[in-house]
């Protein structure tokens, strides 16, 4: 089937690249860290994930599409933590379990 996914992030709210660098957030170990200023700046990451992932309920609740689409909130399902992120979008090995089991769940359900 066609999955339609909301995406998470996760900026904390005292996010700066320094604080990032020097290891000040409750961001966990994973494969990779990146400062968000590597896609724009925080504040407008925040507006755009928002406006992407609102578009993409949007999609989804369409009638046309409901029979042959399936939808999984990962935004709703993965909780935007340090746990599940080493930077504000690369996830951690928790974070990558979490979000391929709510992938699975949704997408093998009739």
């Amino acid at each position: 089937p066609v999955v339609l996914m909301t995406f998470p992030w996760y900026l904390p709210s005292n996010y700066s690249a320094e604080k990032l660098a020097d290891g000040e957030l409750d961001y966990e170990k994973g494969a990779y860290r990146m400062h968000a200023e590597s896609w724009g700046r925080p504040e407008n990451i925040n507006r755009t994930m928002t406006t992407h992932n609102e578009v993409i309920h949007e999609l989804a609740a369409e009638p046309e599409f409901a029979s042959t689409v399936r939808f999984v909130d990962q935004v709703e399902l993965l909780s935007a933590s340090g746990t599940h992120f080493s930077d504000p979008c690369h996830f951690t090995p928790a974070g990558i379990e979490r979000f391929a089991k709510n992938l699975a769940e949704n997408v093998e359900r009739p």
